[in-house]
């Protein structure tokens, strides 16, 4: 997100004067393959209790995120269309930040989207870079 920096008698935005105010990188995914561990992970603070007596495993809520369930990273993988080069977004720290939704539709799949974000962490704000990276091929590379 950018503002501007208003200036007495400038009519509209000056060069020079729009500063970054925050930046935050989001990667929405949808999950097709449902498992407790990929359900657990569209619900931010979540904990899957895997050694119950019951034929079930347990998603239960922690009533916190803890530091250890920010994944370290979180990347999409595509091709450029016509050249079949390979495209990465890489979002870093990232965790869902909207809960689970599950998609349903008749003779369809069921799919669960997930909307993680990246966080800053101590290397973020040293390096003074947002917590992502997207590699992308260069023009002349095979």
């Amino acid at each position: 997100m950018t503002r501007a920096i208003e200036v007495d008698g400038l009519k509209g935005r000056g060069k020079g004067n729009t500063v970054i105010d925050a930046e935050e990188p989001t990667l929405t995914v949808n999950l097709k393959e449902l498992t407790a561990r990929n359900i657990a992970l569209a619900i931010a603070g979540a904990q899957v209790d895997t050694d119950s007596s019951t034929a079930y495993d347990i998603i239960t809520s922690k009533g916190k995120i803890e530091l250890d369930d920010y994944l370290d990273n979180i990347a999409f993988v595509g091709r450029l269309s016509g050249s079949g080069k390979p495209v990465v977004i890489v979002i870093e720290n990232a965790i869902s930040m909207e809960g689970l939704k599950l998609k349903t539709e008749d003779a369809a799949e069921a799919v669960v989207p997930i909307k993680f974000m990246g966080h800053y962490d101590q290397n973020n704000v040293e390096l003074g870079q947002a917590p992502f990276k997207i590699y992308w091929p260069k023009e002349d590379s095979e």
